[in-house]
């Protein structure tokens, strides 16, 4: 994939967020985690493996795409079904960069609470 998952996608401004307001911690610190790539995701975890980043690929699905946050939330087939449970389907349908920075910088906790469940399931599962 070309697309590169970042914070500055989604953190435009030095400041306080306000989703830590509005979540509650146990929806607020997996979204935190995600955000700040403190998880076990492939591109994070096999960095340290000093695997090159082209094939830090998900090992969940069979698209051998790139293992960060976008491919979690968007592509992975094997959460397919939770986020299409999850997430509104305006949200993944058509995946791009647009939608990700929308999503991952959301201040609508009727947003933000779906998301950080299905954030939560994703950083349970990839390991």
């Amino acid at each position: 994939t070309l697309f590169r998952s970042d914070y500055r996608m989604f953190k435009m401004n030095f400041g306080y967020e306000k989703y830590l307001d509005l979540l509650p911690a146990k929806l607020r610190i997996p979204l935190t985690k995600f955000r700040l790539s403190n998880h076990h995701l492939p591109i994070v975890k096999q960095r340290y493996e000093h695997i090159a980043r082209h094939e830090r690929t998900c090992e969940l699905s069979n698209l051998k795409e790139l293992g960060d946050e976008f491919h979690y939330i968007f592509n992975c087939s094997y959460f397919k079904e939770i986020r299409q449970d999850t997430l509104k389907q305006k949200s993944w349908k058509h995946p791009n960069a647009v939608k990700f920075e929308s999503l991952m910088g959301s201040q609508d906790k009727k947003v933000l609470l779906p998301l950080c469940t299905f954030i939560k399931t994703i950083m349970k599962t990839v390991k």
